[in-house]
């Protein structure tokens, strides 16, 4: 839902597409802005937030919106998993998880 709602905004002209939520929100939301040009601005929410940490952007999404007006873009590259022989494809940020891993994330 994250994905096509950015891409919906992004065919609409926006160029700032900002996420409140944890990694999997906002790798929902990247998912729907790869290939294209506008920026995602990160305000950390959700359980753990893994990527808004290794981003030292902090844990409070107050203070983190506070700053969007003054922090840098940064390019941050994306790994691409497909599977089910060829007929699905995913991107992903931070990490990837197969078996027992992703068994316990979807649960």
């Amino acid at each position: 839902m994250a994905g096509a709602m950015a891409r919906a905004h992004i065919a609409g002209g926006a160029d700032l597409i900002v996420v409140a939520g944890g990694d999997g929100s906002i790798n929902e939301t990247a998912e729907g802005m790869i290939g294209k040009s506008s920026t995602a601005g990160i305000l950390p929410a959700g359980t753990a937030n893994v990527l808004a940490t290794e981003m030292k952007l902090g844990g409070s999404l107050e203070i983190v919106a506070r700053r969007l007006g003054e922090l840098k873009p940064r390019r941050i590259s994306v790994g691409r998993l497909t599977c089910d022989e060829g007929r699905v494809e995913r991107h992903f940020l931070m990490m990837a998880g197969v078996g027992l891993d992703a068994h316990v994330v979807y649960r």
